[in-house]
């Protein structure tokens, strides 16, 4: 394989080059007219395969990352069966869903399709964690699936009314949203609030490893924070900062100060502290709400600072 000219034939060796092709969608058009879109670019682009990769990134010379390859960052590959060549004329598609093994991922997305034999096609797919979810990538392969059968089935189907949901996750979208409560803009953030929280007091509303509130008890707590801010004079429009990390803590004191009638703003802990100075600085947050985990570094860094907090 890759070898292009009879003069190589019989030279041993790992003949394989990377082919960067760069594609455009516009979201119009059919599926068939797509195919075909994509067919030109690839056989244009197979006219430079011998071209060497690093040369391309060489002359491009691209901005550069450490976490990812230069030029591209999914990889396609078609590893076709050794022993014969063959045409699939009834191939049947299924998706099954497994874990392989855990390996370093090169680019961002990597798929691998194998020709298994017995008219099976493999696909793998090798991603980043740091970027995809399992869950994540599990849905890109449901949705795969749905482009498939959309390239034999409605190849003359216009782009933008292709329905990438299966059937089950169709059935799930549709359920969610003839249970969903009607979106009223009238209403403030506060209100809307109120509403869901009368409605379903008893259902889960915030879950972490440690703790769960529900809709009730997220009601109750935020209504004290709420009632805090506005004790020690909290205005409409007043900022207040919210120097904590992610928690339950962060979501009942942000919903507080919107009760309150005031404008939250989110800094994490682990900020520098000259980044936390200026933001304090420059929001005008006449309160910071932060754990007691933090209360004596925030005291460090408001000391000093002009104005009452």
């Amino acid at each position: 394989a890759g070898r292009n000219h009879e003069s190589l034939e019989e030279i041993v060796g790992f003949f394989v080059n990377t082919l960067p092709i760069r594609l455009r969608f516009n979201g119009q058009g059919t599926m068939g007219e797509l195919i075909q879109t994509v067919k030109t670019a690839c056989l244009e682009s197979y006219e430079h395969q011998a071209y060497p990769f690093d040369l391309i990134v060489e002359q491009v010379n691209p901005e550069r990352e450490a976490a990812s390859s230069a030029m591209l960052t999914t990889m396609f590959q078609f590893m076709p069966a050794i022993t014969e060549k063959r045409v699939h004329d009834s191939l049947k598609m299924r998706v099954d869903l497994t874990q392989g093994e855990d390996q370093t991922s090169k680019f961002d997305l990597f798929f691998t399709v194998t020709d298994a034999g017995q008219d099976t096609l493999s696909l793998a797919v090798n991603y980043d964690t740091g970027l995809f979810s399992q869950g994540m990538v599990t849905q890109f392969m449901h949705m795969y699936e749905q482009i498939l059968a959309a390239m034999v089935e409605a190849s003359e189907t216009p782009l933008a009314e292709l329905d990438l949901l299966g059937k089950e996750d169709r059935e799930l979208y549709t359920a969610l949203n003839a249970a969903a409560m009607p979106y009223r803009d009238e209403l403030t953030l506060a209100e809307a609030f109120y509403e869901t929280a009368e409605r379903f007091s008893g259902r889960m509303a915030v879950v972490t490893e440690e703790r769960r509130l529900t809709y009730g008890e997220l009601n109750e707590a935020s209504n004290r924070v709420a009632h805090m801010l506005l004790a020690h004079g909290m205005k409409p429009g007043d900022f207040a900062t919210l120097l904590m990390e992610r928690s339950i803590e962060t979501v009942v004191s942000l919903l507080g100060v919107l009760k309150a009638g005031g404008v939250y703003v989110p800094v994490d802990p682990e900020y520098p502290e000259e980044r936390i100075r200026y933001m304090l600085s420059d929001s005008g947050s006449r309160y910071v709400l932060t754990k007691k985990a933090h209360a004596e570094r925030v005291a460090g860094l408001l000391d000093g600072e002009e104005g009452e907090r």
